[in-house]
C-alpha cells in the first residue's frame, strides 16, 4: 500500500511540475486604443502606431520562454513580441517583433529596425518569439526562419503594437521554461523527504 502511495505521490508531483511548463493566456495591461477580449486584442485606432497592450506575465531573467500568437485576418498591420519595459504602444519599442502585414507578408523588427521579409502567412498560422539561452528566435508554425543577432538574458514581457482598425493580436500566450535544474531539485527533494514521510504513516 505504502509503494502505491507513494508513486502516486511521485507521479503527482512531476505532473504539476509538467503543468508549470504549459502557456498561459496574456493577461494584458497598459492598453492603449484597443479592446480586450480575453488574450486578444482589437485595434481601435486607424493609420497611427498607437494602439497596443502589454503584458503582466514575464519570462524571467536568465530563463527560456515565448510569446505566440495567431493569425486572424490577413488586411491589416499589427505587431507583437517581447520587451524588457513598457515604453510606449509604438512599434519602435517592441524589442523584438513580428510584423504581420497586409499583404500577407511576415517581416521582423527590432526595436524600430527592419529585419527582413520571411515570405507570407495566412489565417490559422501561430507565430512565437522565443527566448532560448540568450538567443531570440522566431517560429511559424513551430518551424524555425529567424534567429536575432541580438542577445538577451533580462526579464521579458508580451509587448504588442496595432496600426490598422480592427487588427488583431489573436489569442496570445506566454511561457516561462524552469530550468532543467530546478525541475530536478523540485524532484529530488521530493524523492529524498517522501520515504521518510511514509514510514511515519
Amino acid at each position: 500500500m505504502k509503494r502505491i502511495l507513494f508513486l502516486f505521490l511521485v507521479i503527482t508531483t512531476i505532473s504539476l511540475s509538467a503543468s508549470s511548463l504549459a502557456p498561459q493566456d496574456v493577461i494584458w495591461t497598459n492598453a492603449v486604443n484597443v479592446a480586450v477580449n480575453g488574450n486578444t486584442l482589437t485595434g481601435h485606432t486607424t493609420n497611427s502606431w498607437s494602439a497596443g497592450a502589454f503584458s503582466t506575465q514575464k519570462i524571467d531573467a536568465g530563463l527560456d520562454g515565448y510569446f505566440e500568437m495567431t493569425a486572424q485576418e490577413t488586411n491589416t498591420y499589427r505587431m507583437g513580441g517581447l520587451s524588457s519595459s513598457d515604453i510606449n504602444a509604438h512599434y519602435a519599442t517592441i524589442q523584438y517583433a513580428t510584423y504581420l502585414v497586409v499583404n500577407s507578408h511576415v517581416r521582423i523588427y527590432e526595436s524600430g529596425s527592419y529585419k527582413g521579409d520571411f515570405g507570407t502567412y495566412q489565417t490559422g498560422d501561430v507565430f512565437r518569439v522565443a527566448r532560448e539561452g540568450i538567443h531570440i528566435k522566431y517560429y511559424k508554425n513551430g518551424s524555425l526562419f529567424y534567429t536575432s543577432a541580438t542577445t538577451t538574458s533580462s526579464d521579458l514581457y508580451a509587448d504588442t503594437s496595432l496600426y490598422t482598425y480592427g487588427a488583431t493580436i489573436y489569442n496570445a500566450r506566454i511561457s516561462s521554461v524552469p530550468e532543467p535544474a530546478s525541475l530536478a531539485l523540485i524532484c529530488l527533494g521530493f524523492l529524498l523527504v517522501a520515504p521518510k514521510f511514509l514510514r511515519r504513516s
